[in-house]
């Protein structure tokens, strides 16, 4: 089990109007490591590798590659390694080696089986969208980010870095016009590179006159293998987009200004599992999905000063969805954390809640957590969450309690 000080707390419905119309598509939740991610990249590397080499030259490969793991294999057993799955050793060389033979290769074999996020890229879950781009309509999936300003599709032209990918290609559609200027973008997940073009994109049902880069490039920052991930694209929600580096204005705002929805507002119903979809939902709130009371908080607006700008990322705060971060409490105890001057921001593009370091350490320190090295996160033996407080975060002027089962996260085998 583990507590992270990565990340943020995640989305919830900030406004009570009505409409009479409601405009919603479904958001999956995918990680890196998931079924559905190992499925696809077998697939799709299997068909890359059948089009592009000879069977013997693949035989040749799978060989090299199986006498390398089984030298590693033997390696571990002498060191007597402990299997931590794609940053340690091989934990069942038997079916290890069987799937190697049937042509899956080491980056796809290394999941674990059955469903779930294993814990080594646990904070690779996101949050996808499908939507359709041009006349007539293109396919792609998009990575929903409500912390990013910006949209860009991966486009024909990126030929080295996006295969497997459904790709937006400009000439097929009869509703594009290139902006004649360079789309560049760095994230947090990947940096993006290309051309702004302007067409049309339909979500929720819903078709917007959409400005985005068509890039030609894309680079992950923390996985080279991004030509194998889940989403193609991505698909910004911040409040404004004042300080978008590209001046593109992003879709929930182009909603409001082309008149498509009556309210500005839009509620994230997030997936609690990879087969249940969330619900994205655009101008009015659901209130069939939910119980009790809605809890509104206040949105802020800070910006970094110029006197902080030197030890702050001014992008971790500007155009973001910020709301008061006031206290944390611990059950049965007298201890209570004052927040006080900390922005909570709502972030989807980290599953995980984010705590001042010093706070995380006290935490950890209090529950008992065991600290193994910095490559595995801090844990508690499964058998102690019932024995666990209560940890109650206070935003705003209302408390949201957790419990144990929502503040660690359970591995699915030992690390």
């Amino acid at each position: 089990m583990k507590i992270s000080d990565l990340g943020l707390v995640c989305v919830a419905c900030t406004a009570t109007l009505i409409q009479a119309e409601i405009f919603s598509t479904p958001v999956y939740s995918v990680a890196r490591n998931s079924t559905y991610a190992q499925a696809k990249r077998a697939a799709t590397r299997e068909d890359r590798i059948a089009r592009s080499r000879t069977n013997s030259h693949k035989k040749s490969e799978v060989k090299k590659e199986r006498a390398r793991v089984s030298r590693r294999a033997r390696h571990n057993k002498d060191e007597q390694k402990i299997s931590k799955g794609p940053v340690g050793g091989v934990e069942n060389d038997d079916e290890y080696l069987a799937a190697l033979e049937e042509g899956r290769f080491l980056d796809d074999v290394r999941a674990r089986y059955g469903s779930g996020v294993p814990e080594w890229d646990w904070n690779e879950l996101v949050y996808v969208i499908d939507l359709e781009v041009g006349s007539p309509p293109q396919s792609s999936r998009a990575l929903l980010s409500i912390s990013d300003n910006d949209m860009f599709l991966p486009s024909v032209d990126c030929t080295n870095t996006c295969h497997s990918h459904q790709l937006y290609d400009p000439s097929l559609s009869n509703s594009k016009a290139w902006i004649g200027t360079l789309f560049a973008m760095d994230y947090a997940r990947c940096s993006a590179f290309g051309n702004l073009v302007s067409d049309t994109i339909s979500i929720a049902g819903l078709t917007i006159l959409q400005q985005f880069g068509a890039v030609d490039s894309v680079g992950r920052f923390t996985d080279p293998d991004w030509g194998n991930l889940e989403w193609d694209g991505l698909f910004g929600l911040t409040p404004s987009s004042t300080h978008s580096p590209n001046s593109i204005t992003n879709p929930f705002i182009n909603l409001r200004s082309q008149k498509l929805i009556q309210t500005p507002v839009f509620t994230l119903l997030l997936p609690q599992t990879p087969d249940t979809p969330g619900l994205l939902t655009f101008g009015t709130v659901d209130h069939t999905r939910y119980t009790g009371p809605l809890k509104v908080l206040p949105l802020l607006n800070h910006t970094i000063s110029p006197q902080t700008r030197s030890t702050m990322l001014p992008d971790l705060i500007t155009d973001r969805w910020q709301i008061p971060c006031k206290s944390l409490t611990i059950s049965g105890t007298s201890s209570s954390y004052n927040l006080r001057p900390y922005i909570a921001i709502l972030e989807t593009s980290y599953p995980g809640i984010g705590l001042p370091s010093s706070l995380v350490t006290s935490l950890h320190t209090y529950l008992g957590m065991e600290f193994r090295g910095y490559d595995v996160p801090p844990s508690i033996p499964c058998s102690r969450r019932d024995s666990l407080p209560v940890i109650t975060l206070r935003l705003g002027d209302h408390e949201f309690p957790l419990t144990a089962y929502e503040y660690t996260l359970k591995s699915i085998e030992r690390i």
